[in-house]
């Protein structure tokens, strides 16, 4: 019976270490060498067809804005970086709709760069989410 026990207890430890460890545990943990920038919740209405600060910290500025692409309305992400050294930003959206998984991207800037969504990018484009709010949880490494 001991052993049942221990058995069944150090396989829940494991799989537990697993999913922190894992990019599947959702953004939940950053990682040990990351920082959480920001853990924003936004809602369609606050977007606009222009660029919209919604962040500013530790040299990093977050950026909104809504745009069709292909009659399709999304939602594009834009990261500045004003350091004087190169970061990495683990950016995780998290709609408030259960049918659309969360998404998460990392991305390396370089110093005094920006990277930006666009319609001719597959990154930093998101689903616009019109009656819905959605996170947003931005790690720098």
């Amino acid at each position: 019976m001991k052993k049942a026990k221990f058995l069944c207890f150090g396989i829940i430890v494991l799989i537990t270490g697993i999913m922190i460890n894992n990019s599947w545990a959702n953004g939940l943990f950053p990682s040990k060498n990351s920082t959480r920038l920001c853990s924003e919740v936004l809602t369609w209405d606050e977007q606009d067809d222009e660029w919209i600060l919604f962040n500013s910290t530790g040299g990093v500025e977050l950026y909104s804005k809504k745009e069709f692409c292909d009659e399709i309305e999304n939602l594009f992400v834009k990261i500045v970086n004003t350091n004087t050294h190169k970061i990495t930003c683990e950016v995780t959206f998290t709609p408030d709709y259960p049918a659309v998984p969360s998404t998460t991207e990392t991305h390396d800037i370089q110093a005094s760069k920006s990277i930006q969504g666009n319609c001719d990018q597959e990154y930093l484009v998101f689903p616009a989410m019109k009656e819905n709010d959605f996170e947003f949880e931005v790690d720098i490494k």
